[in-house]
């Protein structure tokens, strides 16, 4: 159960990596942090904002509360990668993969 928990869009000053998808958050780029107290313990956690979007859209479409990176995997494919014609020899990272970013991209 959440506490408290805060949700920033601040500019990267330093390297973080991404909770969702392990990538890396570049000085200078727009990220969504979320830092509070769950369960009384403190968490701070940084998305890239396609990963931020990609968990929200999961969200407004599941009623799971709790996900971990192969659901999140499961839910981009049967979204994105299953319309794409070359899903089946595809040997893309989806959270790399263009036409996730171009589906999940939104400015915030």
């Amino acid at each position: 159960m959440s506490d408290l928990v805060n949700i920033e869009f601040p500019k990267a000053r330093k390297t973080y990596t991404c909770d969702l998808c392990d990538g890396e958050i570049t000085p200078g780029t727009k990220y969504m942090s979320q830092s509070g107290k769950v369960d009384g313990k403190f968490i701070k956690l940084h998305y890239h904002l396609t990963c931020w979007n990609i968990l929200k859209t999961f969200f407004a479409q599941n009623e799971e509360e709790d996900w971990d990176e192969d659901t999140i995997l499961q839910f981009v494919k049967d979204t994105i990668c299953s319309g794409c014609d070359e899903h089946k020899s595809c040997t893309y990272p989806p959270f790399d993969c263009d036409q996730v970013k171009d589906h999940f991209e939104e400015g915030i």
